[in-house]
C-alpha cells in the first residue's frame, strides 16, 4: 500500500480544493503544514501543562483544517485523540497520563503533508530542461 492509503485522503476532495485554489494550491498546503504543526504543539502544550480543554481545542482545529482539505485519516486520528481527552474530562479525573496519540498524530500529520507536496510538486522530468 502507498503513502496515498496510509494516509487516508480524499483525493477527489483535494482535487476539488486544487482546481479551487489554482496556482495557489502550494501556498493552501504550505498553511496547513504551519497550522497543523502549530496546532499539534499547542495541544502538547496543553497536554503537559494540564490544560486539557485548550487541548481539545487545538485538535478539534486541526480536524477541521484536515477535513477542509481532505486528510480524512488525519481528522480522524485527531478526533480519536479528543474523544480520549473528553473522557478524561468527562470522569473528573486528576491523575491520568496523557494520551499516547500525539506522537503518532505528529507522525500522519507529517505523512499526510508528504502526500499532499507530492501531489503538488511537479514530476522531476517537467523541471529538467533539454539540451
Amino acid at each position: 500500500m502507498g503513502a496515498q492509503g496510509q494516509t487516508a485522503i480524499d483525493w477527489a476532495r483535494f482535487q476539488m480544493v486544487r482546481s479551487y485554489a489554482d496556482r495557489r494550491i502550494a501556498r493552501l498546503v504550505g498553511y496547513f503544514r504551519e497550522d497543523a504543526e502549530q496546532h499539534l504543539a499547542l495541544a502538547d502544550r496543553a497536554a503537559r501543562d494540564g490544560n486539557l480543554r485548550a487541548m481539545i481545542g487545538q485538535l478539534e482545529a486541526l480536524r477541521r483544517d484536515a477535513i477542509q482539505i481532505g486528510a480524512l485519516g488525519l481528522a480522524e486520528m485527531a478526533e480519536g485523540i479528543e474523544q480520549e481527552v473528553r473522557d478524561i474530562l468527562d470522569h473528573g479525573l486528576t491523575d491520568f497520563a496523557l494520551p499516547p496519540g500525539l506522537p503518532a498524530l505528529s507522525r500522519m500529520i507529517q505523512d499526510t503533508l508528504a502526500a499532499l507536496e507530492a501531489d503538488i510538486s511537479p514530476p522531476l522530468a517537467a523541471l529538467q530542461t533539454s539540451r
